[in-house]
């Protein structure tokens, strides 16, 4: 089973053209499993590179929250 809900920019930051964040839920066993898909753009190509470190570990460091919050 799979659910999901989708976040969509449409007032951004000035450094940011586009936002779509796709938070996917799947039953795993007997738990769930969350992946996060984050497509973005900004209004220059070499700033999407030094802006995906930054997004990428923010959005790892959630992995632990969910682990603690969910058991």
């Amino acid at each position: 089973e799979r659910n999901y809900f989708v976040d969509e920019g449409v007032r951004l930051p000035s450094m940011l053209k586009t936002w779509r964040h796709e938070h996917i839920i799947e039953k795993e066993g007997d738990g769930a499993k969350i992946t996060d898909l984050v497509t973005y753009t900004s209004p220059f190509f070499l700033l999407d590179w030094l802006m995906y470190p930054f997004l990428f570990l923010q959005f790892a460091y959630r992995r632990p929250k969910y682990r603690k919050f969910f058991g």
